[in-house]
């Protein structure tokens, strides 16, 4: 039973995650006009500098806001340096920003490499009491 109560959640929340790349890109398609294809990689660079400094500080909460921080700095610098030098052009701005996206990647790469990372396990915690189920409190 409880097997499946895992998976729920982690379908839920893989369900909540690719509803958050969903939305995002239709909110900046929809409110500004910018065919953005590097959207991925900006999740990719946060998630990477928020464990980084998570590492560093030892702070889940300051690694969470240091990614968004950093990322959002990126965004705008992006929109204001290239991408409004090709408003109303969505193959010019496809092509920017699927080059942006080639380079993000290969920063991140070059940076943090290709082995894969993780956050360390923290402390139990109970998501639904009448389920006998520990996840760890950074998955819920």
């Amino acid at each position: 039973m409880e097997f499946w109560i895992s998976q729920t959640f982690n379908g839920i929340s893989y369900g909540a995650l690719l509803f958050l790349f969903a939305s995002g890109l239709s909110l900046i398609f929809g409110v500004m006009k910018i065919v953005n294809l590097a959207h991925g990689s900006y999740y990719l660079l946060a998630g990477y500098i928020g464990i980084s400094m998570m590492r560093l500080k030892d702070s889940y909460p300051l690694g969470v806001i240091a990614g968004a921080v950093v990322i959002a700095l990126v965004g705008i610098l992006m929109v204001r340096i290239f991408l409004r030098r090709v408003s109303g052009n969505d193959l010019g701005q496809v092509l920017i920003t699927m080059g942006f996206a080639l380079v993000f990647q290969d920063v991140a790469l070059l940076i943090w490499g290709g082995d894969p990372g993780g956050v360390a396990k923290g402390g139990g915690a109970r998501f639904f009491p009448p389920f006998p189920i520990d996840k760890p409190n950074k998955r819920v």
